[in-house]
């Protein structure tokens, strides 16, 4: 079961897949450190995404656009 952190009351939530986000963790185990989310965002809703120093970072936008 992937555990889910609602973002907002409007639908907006983040799956934490691997790794950890505002303390949830992920079940996935990984060889490496790695933080796996599934981002989704409703219509006008941003967010500013932590990622630790020294990680790699990839963004898949599915639908919609991206403000880095």
């Amino acid at each position: 079961m992937i555990p889910t952190v609602n973002l907002d009351n409007d639908g907006s939530f983040v799956r934490v897949i691997a790794g950890d986000f505002n303390e949830v963790k992920g079940p996935a185990k990984t060889f490496t450190p790695i933080n796996l989310w599934d981002v989704r965002l409703r219509t006008g809703y941003s967010i500013d995404l932590d990622v630790p120093s020294g990680f790699n970072t990839l963004l898949l936008v599915l639908n919609g656009a991206h403000h880095c």
